[in-house]
Formats: C-alpha cells, sequence, structure tokens
C-alpha cells in the first residue's frame, strides 16, 4: 500500500536521540527521506544506519552557515524537502541574576534564530510544489512558564506561534503549506 507520505523528504533537528529521534523513525516508517541533523554524531549516525532512505547531517543550530547547508545539501541529495521538523533545543535553569549571558544567547540561536533560518530556507520550495509543512516542537513551558526558564519560555511561544503562512497569505486557521 502506497501512503501520501511515500517519497517525501523530511528535515528532523535534535534527531539523535528523544523526541526528534522518535519523530524521524515515524516519518521513516511512513516511507518519508529522512534528513536526522543534530550535534552529537555518533547518535546521529547510528540511528540514520538504522532507517531505510535516511542520512545525517551534522548541524550545529546556533550556526547561520550549519542551518542553511542543511538545508541545501538536504536538497542536493533528495532533491527537496517536504516536511521541516525544527525539535532542537535545549534548557538552563538559573535565576536571572545569575543567567550567563551566553547561555541567554545560545537559547536564542537554537530555540529561536535556526528555526526562522530552516524554515526561510525550505518555505521557497515548499511554495513551489504547493505541498509543505513546517513542524514546530516545544515544550509545555511555552504554555506555562516555570520559575527560572524565562528565556526557554520566551523561545518556545515564539516556536508555537510562528505560522509560515503569516504575512504570505494570512491564514492562521491552517498551520501547512
Amino acid at each position: 500500500m502506497v501512503s501520501t507520505m511515500d517519497n517525501k523528504v523530511a528535515i528532523v533537528t535534535g534527531a539523535a536521540s528523544g523526541i526528534g529521534l522518535a519523530i524521524a523513525q515515524e516519518l521513516a516508517m511512513r516511507g518519508v527521506h529522512v534528513t536526522l541533523s543534530d550535534i552529537d554524531e555518533k547518535k546521529g549516525n547510528e540511528a540514520a544506519a538504522e532507517l531505510p532512505a535516511a542520512r545525517f547531517q551534522y548541524a550545529n543550530m546556533t550556526s547561520e552557515n550549519d542551518c542553511q547547508r542543511l538545508v541545501a545539501d538536504t536538497i542536493r541529495a533528495k532533491g527537496h524537502v517536504d516536511i521541516l521538523v525544527n525539535n532542537a533545543g535545549i534548557q538552563h535553569v538559573a535565576p536571572i541574576t545569575e543567567f550567563p549571558v551566553s547561555k541567554w544567547h545560545e537559547i536564542i540561536e537554537i530555540m529561536l534564530t535556526a528555526p526562522f533560518l530552516l524554515t526561510k530556507e525550505v518555505l521557497p520550495g515548499m511554495y513551489d510544489r504547493k505541498w509543505g509543512r513546517v513542524i514546530n516542537i516545544a515544550s509545555v513551558h511555552a504554555l506555562r512558564g516555570f520559575g527560572l526558564q524565562i528565556c526557554v519560555r520566551g523561545s518556545e511561544t515564539w516556536t508555537l506561534g510562528a505560522n509560515p503562512r503569516d504575512g504570505v497569505r494570512g491564514s492562521r486557521a491552517r498551520r501547512h503549506v
């Protein structure tokens, strides 16, 4: 039986373990060609080796060049990108008076800037093909703050509210291209 997902191409960030890996596994099981991306090269390569039609690519989500290269290399390898899963994330718990500014910047780069950059890179092809999905993963912190997690809450709130169609077609009811 051929599924509507057969031969679709996906990028999943933060895919060497946890939720990202589970998403990559599910997509691969449904016939999607998955690029797993993470900073853990060992686990990422091992995970990709176990999935049909999967590949691993190291990408540090704090690097604009890595984000752009991730999309460009996936397009070179597979022809296009149909699905982007922005899953990579970290957290740091500390009182604001002790919260390192460098950690603040790292969290914002990974959880806010990287999803923006990756989405910006994949959308033109999705618009051209009139099909695509951008899936932004966030924790419960996006909806409800917990003490000492100010940076994570702010970045995840944006991630949940981001819609690739905003400003292009104005639709907030449906979150797919």
